[in-house]
């Protein structure tokens, strides 16, 4: 079964998992079907037959497959059913599967036996198949295919499990990336391994939460140790009480908030904590009014934000993008619409 197990990291060898199955248990095609719905599946894949008929089943036959249907009726769960004995060849080849969709590609696929389980809100469906000349599935047969199915319920477990934590880090370097969210990732000894500008500026206000020699440090002695354990805990994927935390700030501002999470499926990934600032959506609010008051345009609006974080007209030129004469447009507009003449002015009336 080793083979079947590169599944789980090489595609191409999950693109030949149900071809594997049916080799194993001595079959010509094999079939597995993972979902909620068989209209729209997680995971869906036939040996043998081309990709048009595979599409074909999912839209107009696995509703009235026999096969299918007479497995869920006798409703037994995680035991191999050979359908032979539910439905004998000579029923089979009566069935509109046989007929408009075997049939119709020259196959003439007509033995079966299969093993469906649910898992969660889905059900994983797997059988195999040989044509309706060959010997009827033995003992042996199906013992094997009771044991392939282990193997495959694992894989796509795996699979699904490395699909959310590829997403999870996705989304961390995401965040790393975004110059609106204050993230970064640390590891047990509170080491910054990444920080995103936001987080960076936040850090840089010493404010309660700084960084001294590549360090993460939590003024709050009592909040930093409990910090601490659960950046520990996350890392170590052990339990952990709290992954969010109030850290108060020296100059009487509202409290930081962090959220602590897994930066990836590692350990070696780190622990990413998220800052947020409810001070700042307060004073986002303000500038928001401030904005609507004076019919300030996005860009214009986003200039008199750069003044008041203390920006030069050239470093909000080169954080833009733009020329330098650009922001000097926007700021006689700001001048006119605010009736005031100087950068200070702008400033104070927001302020």
């Amino acid at each position: 079964m080793a083979d079947l197990y590169d599944a789980i990291e090489d595609d191409g060898a999950l693109s030949e998992l149900s071809a594997g199955m049916a080799a194993a248990c001595r079959a010509r095609s094999g079939m597995i079907l993972y979902s909620a719905s068989r209209e729209r599946p997680h995971f869906f894949q036939m040996s043998y037959w081309p990709a048009e008929a595979a599409e074909l089943y999912i839209g107009s036959f696995a509703d009235r497959d026999p096969w299918l249907q007479q497995a869920q009726a006798v409703g037994v769960e995680d035991q191999v059913i050979n359908m032979d004995e539910l439905v004998p060849a000579e029923a089979f080849t009566q069935t509109a599967m046989y007929n408009d969709l075997f049939r119709t590609l020259g196959d003439d696929t007509g033995r079966c036996m299969g093993i469906f389980v649910r898992m969660g809100a889905a059900t994983l469906v797997a059988a195999v198949h040989r044509p309706l000349s060959a010997e009827p599935f033995g003992m042996a047969e199906q013992e094997r295919l009771a044991d392939t199915f282990v193997h495959v319920r694992r894989i796509l477990r795996v699979r699904q499990v490395l699909a959310v934590e590829q997403r999870r880090v996705a989304r961390a370097h995401a965040l790393l990336e975004s110059d609106s969210c204050a993230a970064l990732i640390v590891d047990k000894r509170m080491r910054v391994l990444s920080i995103a500008p936001a987080a960076a500026r936040c850090l840089a206000l010493g404010d309660g939460l700084a960084l001294r020699e590549g360090e993460l440090s939590v003024v709050d002695g009592s909040v930093a140790s409990t910090i601490r354990r659960a950046v520990i805990s996350v890392i170590e994927r052990t339990p952990v009480k709290r992954t969010a935390f109030l850290c108060q700030r020296p100059s009487g501002k509202r409290a930081w908030r962090l959220l602590l999470l897994p930066a990836g499926s590692s350990g070696a990934d780190g622990a990413l904590i998220v800052i947020d600032d409810p001070q700042r959506r307060i004073e986002g609010a303000k500038k928001n009014r401030f904005s609507e008051a004076y019919d300030l345009t996005r860009v214009e609006a986003e200039v008199a934000d750069a003044l008041i974080e203390g920006l030069t007209l050239q470093r909000i030129a080169v954080r833009r993008g733009v020329a330098l004469e650009t922001i000097r447009s926007h700021l006689k507009s700001i001048f006119v619409k605010t009736d005031t003449h100087r950068q200070g002015e702008v400033v104070a009336l927001l302020t």
